[in-house]
């Protein structure tokens, strides 16, 4: 999901670069300063930054039908769409399918469902064969069974609500286990789910975890100024250092990390 701030100096780390580069020839128009070759390069930088979103929207594949229902709902409920930055989007989305469908995901877990766009992209995989959601608000799940009611993917996606430290316990008593788990719920516990999931055995061996919003902005591997990217900034370290998995980070949107169990 995007970490919903539209400040100029916050928000996706591309944006920021983007708002700021703007700021700069904006500035520097005022200031008479349009021919000036420095403002020509600025120019450029800020071409390239706002066309590298377009551009990776023009190739990403059409939404499905079931993502559309979903984002067209999210923005006419009016408890939810205050929110709609939650949603993980089209992009993110994506990366989440082609992630399943390389990998052969049957069972996936996610934790964070807000409206569900991620639930129903990794459900509708060609390999899923169930995905369990946890998250803590009764609402979203009521929202999300709405939108499911009737389609092929109502029976193969669980809603679990709970803290959901304690619904990875629930989950660890049934003896399940996961080819695919995606991280997008409380940032300052990213580091709790990770060690819950791995301590537990709730990764098959080969699994895969995809982590959104890593970046933060820029706090995570810049200032670390706010409580989010200090513990998003100890979470990245924590799994640099462990010796049970191999990871990277997609520079896309507001960052996701891959961690694949060794």
């Amino acid at each position: 999901m995007s970490n919903g701030c539209n400040a100029l100096w916050t928000g996706e780390a591309s944006e920021i670069v983007e708002h700021l580069l703007q700021e700069v020839i904006t500035q520097r128009e005022l200031g008479g300063d349009i021919d000036d070759p420095l403002t020509d390069k600025i120019k450029r930088c800020h071409e390239i930054t706002s066309g590298q979103n377009i551009f990776l929207s023009h190739v990403l594949p059409r939404e499905s039908e079931i993502q559309k229902k979903i984002s067209s709902a999210t923005l006419a409920d009016p408890i939810l769409r205050s929110a709609s930055f939650m949603l993980s989007g089209h992009l993110v989305g994506e990366l989440l399918k082609m992630v399943a469908e390389m990998t052969g995901a049957k069972t996936i877990l996610e934790i964070g469902t807000f409206t569900g766009y991620s639930a129903v992209t990794l459900a509708d995989t060609s390999f899923c064969e169930e995905l369990v959601t946890l998250d803590n608000n009764p609402y979203c799940e009521e929202f999300l069974e709405r939108q499911l009611k009737g389609t092929r993917l109502e029976e193969k996606i669980r809603v679990v609500i709970g803290h959901a430290l304690d619904s990875l316990q629930k989950l660890r008593d049934e003896g399940k286990s996961f080819d695919m788990v995606f991280i997008d719920s409380n940032k300052t516990e990213y580091l709790d789910y990770y060690k819950c999931i791995l301590d537990n055995n709730l990764l098959n061996a080969r699994g895969v975890i995809l982590c959104d919003n890593i970046m933060w902005g820029s706090d995570t591997f810049m200032d670390q100024s706010s409580p989010i990217g200090r513990a998003l900034h100890r979470f990245v370290e924590f799994v640099k250092t462990d010796d049970r998995v191999d990871q990277m980070v997609f520079p896309l949107r507001d960052g996701v990390m891959l961690i694949r169990s060794k």
